[in-house]
């Protein structure tokens, strides 16, 4: 995860913390480059998409934390954010993976999961104890 940042250049693909898809791709360098690090990686392959800042009630201690689906590992990560520097990473629901395309919010303050299957679904989290 990068902050993004005027001028920077985050590298890809020639800078990765990951592997590439293809043993056969080799980036070329190019001469002079800087590149700046991100503010936060994964030790595996996450795939993150669907980025969301939570700010419901449902979940009072996620509040202003961010939400990231994984599409490879099926995985919702819970981003304890101060500033701009990532301070905890939670992998939630572990025992239940599905391939994540979105996390949103509605207006009334519900969460929402989108995955990305044939059948794919909208699933609704909540809180038992709400």
């Amino acid at each position: 995860m990068n902050v993004l940042k005027a001028g920077a250049n985050y590298g890809w693909p020639m800078k990765t913390t990951g592997k590439y898809r293809y043993v056969e791709f080799a980036p070329q360098p190019i001469a002079g480059n800087t590149y700046t690090d991100p503010v936060w990686y994964w030790l595996q392959t996450v795939a993150p998409t669907g980025l969301h800042f939570y700010t419901g009630q449902e979940f009072t201690a996620w509040n202003h934390n961010l939400l990231v689906g994984g599409l490879s590992r099926g995985s919702l990560w819970r981003m304890v954010i101060e500033g701009e520097t990532i301070k905890t990473a939670e992998e939630l629901f572990t025992d239940s993976r599905v391939r994540i395309r979105k996390v949103a919010q509605s207006p009334a303050g519900k969460l929402y999961i989108l995955t990305d299957e044939v059948d794919g679904k909208i699933i609704r989290i909540k809180n038992a104890a709400y």
